[in-house]
């Protein structure tokens, strides 16, 4: 007999998408639940899919026909969606019968990044560029600070900092200007997303000699950034559900 933990009913399988390529990307939710947000990695291109039944909400998904590799998703206040991929930041609008692109920013490969959003509104993404600044509006690059960024999705706190990890194995802070306040060198290799929790905590995973290590970096005053999604998953749980 199976038993199951803290008294749960068993789970069942409501759904399924089969057939259509593949989603390595975190979906996205939307704030009242009903539409999750999916990034088909084979296409480059967003569904809209009714969390209720699965079905479509779009007829026809929306995108760059460019293929991408796990990018992180996010979504704004007014239900814009972000994605990155290898040459663009994207940002979509649910126009409610179909989705449109809103704006497309040339990158120099975001693709294993994703875009959060401080609590001014500005963007933030990990590119192999740098970590890039953006205008929500138009997607216009404000500012870039130079870093290879690869598997790190930023996060930003209360203050409007930016924490984010590169491939040589540093751990940067970066003002809301762009400019350099702190850094760590944690490994060899990759750093990757950093969650901040509420008491200001920072969490971060680095690579050293072929190992996986966690790092804990206490900082006095934060917390996450009062934001629509101030970091990976959107929260500490990594819901993935708009506020």
């Amino acid at each position: 007999m199976e038993e199951f933990s803290h008294g749960a009913p068993p789970s069942e399988k409501r759904w399924e998408i089969t057939g259509v390529g593949a989603f390595y990307a975190s979906p996205v939710i939307s704030s009242d639940e009903s539409t999750v947000y999916f990034l088909n990695t084979s296409q480059g291109k967003i569904w809209a899919v009714n969390t209720e039944d699965g079905t479509e909400k779009w007829e026809s998904p929306v995108g760059l026909d460019a293929g991408v590799h796990g990018s992180s998703l996010s979504m704004d206040t007014d239900g814009t969606i972000y994605f990155t991929t290898k040459t663009h930041v994207v940002a979509i609008s649910d126009e409610g019968g179909t989705g449109s692109v809103k704006w497309q920013t040339a990158v120099n490969d975001a693709s294993n990044s994703g875009v959060v959003i401080g609590p001014e509104g500005d963007l933030y993404v990990g590119s192999i560029g740098g970590l890039l600044a953006l205008d929500p509006s138009s997607g216009e690059i404000k500012w870039t600070f130079e870093a290879e960024i690869a598997e790190s999705v930023p996060a930003v706190d209360v203050n409007g900092y930016i924490y984010v990890g590169a491939t040589n194995g540093n751990f940067f802070v970066v003002n809301p200007e762009g400019e350099q306040i702190k850094s760590w060198t944690l490994g060899d290799s990759v750093v990757n997303s950093p969650t901040i929790t509420e008491n200001g905590t920072v969490y971060v995973e680095a690579t050293e000699m072929l190992q996986i290590k966690l790092y804990k970096i206490v900082v006095e005053n934060s917390g996450p950034a009062v934001s629509p999604w101030p970091m990976k998953g959107q929260n500490v749980k990594n819901t993935g559900v708009a506020q």
